[in-house]
């Protein structure tokens, strides 16, 4: 329901409250998909995790992608989108996935902990100073929506072979592993960034249309004074 609710109405008093709301769920929500991450790897190796997560997302874009009518962003737009895609949707759950390996520590790579902790550090830098250069054009779910839609096709082929290196366990895999997969895919990934979207398109179109008001009006002014 929080998906869908608008400021101003029912318990909702204020816009803030609202917005306040809206942050603190998709907060828990993302956070949630953390313990659930590590879940999935007890059985899987991190690749098809953090992989398998941005292929669910990336065909739920598609098929809002093809909802909405959204077009891709112009040219000039695309270099932006192309690193917040690939450093947010495809590298850092990747690392993310690595960092959170059950058997990292048992393995004697402790050492590593700190360089891919920088690393993942420097990659949500990179993909957040990307982000908001297509977020302020198009708002934050459009962005995320076309961002996951660019990243499909690697993400596809990085599923295919991380399915090729899976072993799968002797006593078969865990309702729970899968139910992991699905949260991560679907809601970590992808439905939060609906909680985030701050009514860009509304805020947008009122801006938009205020010029065109203005630019009628003077057009007409010449045509009545004719008259």
């Amino acid at each position: 329901m929080l998906f869908y609710l608008s400021p101003g109405k029912g318990p909702f008093a204020s816009v803030r409250s609202f917005l306040l709301l809206r942050r603190i769920a998709a907060t828990l929500l993302i956070g949630a998909a953390v313990p659930l991450m590590h879940l999935a790897l007890t059985q899987l190796n991190p690749l098809l995790v953090s992989i398998s997560a941005g292929l669910l997302a990336g065909l739920l874009a598609l098929l809002t992608n093809h909802h909405q009518r959204w077009r891709l962003p112009p040219l000039r737009h695309w270099p932006a989108l192309v690193v917040f895609s690939g450093s947010m949707m495809i590298v850092l759950p990747y690392l993310l996935a690595l960092l959170l390996q059950a058997d990292l520590a048992a393995a004697g790579s402790l050492q590593s902990v700190p360089l891919l902790a920088a690393v993942a550090v420097t990659v949500t830098l990179t993909g957040a100073c990307s982000g908001a250069l297509i977020i302020r054009q198009y708002g934050i779910w459009q962005s995320i929506n076309q961002a996951l839609l660019i990243s499909l096709p690697l993400t596809a082929l990085g599923c295919g072979y991380a399915l090729g290196h899976q072993h799968p366990p002797a006593d078969g895999y865990r309702p729970g592993v899968i139910l992991a997969l699905a949260y991560n895919g679907t809601i970590a990934q992808w439905l939060v960034f609906r909680l985030l979207q701050r009514r860009h398109s509304t805020t947008t179109v009122r801006r938009s249309s205020s010029p065109l008001r203005s630019m009628t009006t003077t057009s007409c002014l010449p045509v009545s004074s004719k008259r």
